[in-house]
């Protein structure tokens, strides 16, 4: 009596553990219409691996709606993400004879406990341009010691805004002392760097964590000032969504970019060890490039002390290309 009562419940279970994430996954693809959906997208990647257990015991036990329902949407997920978890190859190999470029971007998390190391990483890793993000005025004071191999440099905050966005270069401005854009409300920041005479435009971006935060209100605004950015075009930074989501979606269509593929995750909640970013981690720090970009391979490097990996891009530019400067929107 008690077995043939369970058998109903422990299907009825089954049924709702493949409902539940099955129903995430499909909404997450809402997200561009439904904000609370698109928080949902960001965990796409996660949900297809919690479906698959489950979805493995309803094959096993004969049940076809759970089943189905659960390999469907997992092939809906892997096919959409995929791409990006996956890691990158681990040789950044040379792409053709064009000039390429090596750029670093960090979230170098406000209150990291050792500061040095990621100063130490910059130093170790030498790259033409480093995007950074959550720079307080201690990381300033810190940053200033590299001042000699990166002289040109850009940091945006406004009053209300607690962190500095910010882009160092070894390289000069293309855009002279009058230009760039800073919208501290938007965690955005672009010059146009001249790359032995070819300009390209490189942002550092930080968005608020989604919805219910302020994630799409920020969005919204960069939309028509994306839109005005000059080519080719670099925009790095932390999102703080996953570059499938509708949130980095509406970001690459008013930017004409795309993000890069192969990076996977780059950060994990501070509580939990480091080590596990790459493998459990959000893939919410990417790199976003125009197509004028001739090619682009993104690896992520060993974590400092922040809660977020470090990116390395070698970039490939055009060889006879430049573009104008851009235009001032606030500048500090």
């Amino acid at each position: 009596m008690f077995l043939s009562r369970l058998r109903p419940a422990a299907r009825a279970l089954l049924a709702v553990l493949v409902l539940l994430p099955a129903t995430a996954v499909v909404a997450g693809f809402f997200g561009r219409w439904i904000e609370p959906f698109d928080s949902l997208a960001h965990f796409r990647a996660h949900l297809a691996i919690l479906l698959l257990p489950t979805t493995l015991a309803a094959v096993a036990l004969r049940r076809p709606f759970p089943a189905i329902l659960g390999l469907a949407c997992m092939a809906l997920a892997g096919a959409t993400t995929w791409r990006y978890m996956l890691p990158a190859p681990a040789a950044m190999a040379a792409h053709g004879t064009a000039p390429h470029y090596r750029l670093l971007q960090m979230n170098l998390r406000f209150d990291a406990v050792d500061k040095a190391a990621a100063v130490r990483r910059i130093g170790e890793v030498e790259p033409d341009v480093v995007t950074l993000q959550e720079v307080t005025d201690e990381w300033r004071k810190l940053l200033d010691t590299l001042q000699d191999r990166y002289p040109y440099r850009y940091y945006c905050s406004g009053a209300r805004s607690l962190f500095y966005s910010a882009i160092l270069s070894r390289r000069p401005f293309a855009d002279g002392d009058a230009g760039g854009i800073c919208l501290p409300e938007q965690g955005f920041v672009a010059r146009s760097v001249d790359f032995n005479g070819v300009s390209v435009a490189v942002a550092s971006m930080h968005l608020d964590w989604p919805w219910p935060h302020g994630h799409w209100s920020q969005v919204r605004a960069l939309e028509p000032v994306l839109d005005q950015m000059p080519s080719p075009l670099v925009l790095a930074g932390d999102f703080n969504a996953a570059p499938w989501s509708a949130a980095v979606s509406s970001i690459a269509e008013a930017s004409g970019t795309k993000p890069a593929m192969g990076i996977g995750p780059t950060w994990i909640h501070r509580t939990l060890p480091r080590a596990t970013a790459p493998y459990v981690g959000l893939p919410i720090d990417t790199i976003l490039h125009s197509a004028e970009i001739d090619s682009m391979i993104v690896k992520r490097l060993q974590a400092t002390t922040s809660d977020h990996l470090p990116l390395l891009a070698r970039v490939a530019l055009p060889g006879d290309r430049s573009t104008p400067a851009m235009t001032v929107a606030h500048r500090r």
